[in-house]
């Protein structure tokens, strides 16, 4: 699978830092709250339990990291955003909650084979200049019999819902804009679904990373994916 087109890291970073104070909200008015259902459902297949060692890759503001610590998980987020991170910690200073926040490369991460029981990562995949690289990491630091949950948006499939969202995503600037948002930023997320990796490409990924296992679910049609592994012994 090539590297995909326009991906430049540092490109990346200032665009995510220049958001991170309104990520959240921005996340939440954008897909009408659906985003916490999927984010519930990506942290449901992962099957953790009060104990379990779980890594959350491209972390972001901290949300699936912190829903896993609040299910008695021992966390560790990692993002190669310092602003984002910044922001995830902010969450976590005055609670009981704790998570491990690493600045990191999602394609080389910082950690020693089998070292987690479960592996996350939500809207992070196809901000990734190398996509696979990152799934083949992200099975590596995998116990065998591990689990790795991806929540993604991929470009839809079919004529009639792809016109429809290319027209709500035509929108989203302009209500960023009423809102005080960066509309640049939002340009990119459109333009990041309409290149990025169909459903089918995403699981021949996760095959190539060495998932035994693979399979996905549809969790709003046409767009919105859940996409697991499990690792081989």
């Amino acid at each position: 699978m090539p590297v995909s087109e326009g991906k430049s890291p540092e490109k990346i970073r200032r665009m995510f830092s220049s958001v991170s104070g309104r990520y959240d909200f921005f996340n939440h008015l954008l897909s009408a709250n659906l985003d916490r259902f999927w984010r519930r459902a990506l942290i449901n297949e992962l099957r953790i339990g009060r104990g379990s060692r779980v890594l959350d890759v491209c972390c972001g503001s901290g949300d699936v990291a912190i829903a896993c610590a609040r299910r008695g998980a021992e966390v560790t987020g990692l993002d190669f955003t310092q602003a984002m991170l910044d922001k995830a910690a902010e969450k976590t200073s005055r609670g009981k909650i704790h998570v491990c926040w690493i600045w990191g490369d999602a394609c080389a991460l910082p950690f020693a084979d089998c070292s987690f029981d479960a592996v996350s990562m939500a809207f992070g995949l196809r901000n990734i200049a190398r996509p696979v690289d990152a799934l083949r990491e992200c099975v590596r630091v995998l116990q065998p019999g591990g689990r790795l949950g991806i929540l993604e948006l991929c470009p839809p499939q079919t004529g009639m819902i792809h016109g429809l969202y290319r027209r709500y995503l035509g929108v989203i600037p302009a209500a960023v804009r009423m809102f005080g948002g960066r509309c640049r930023a939002y340009r990119y997320l459109g333009a990041s679904i309409e290149t990025f990796l169909s459903p089918d490409k995403v699981m021949e990924g996760l095959l190539q990373a060495r998932a035994l296992r693979a399979g996905r679910r549809v969790l709003f049609p046409g767009v919105a994916h859940l996409f697991w592994g499990e690792k081989g012994g």
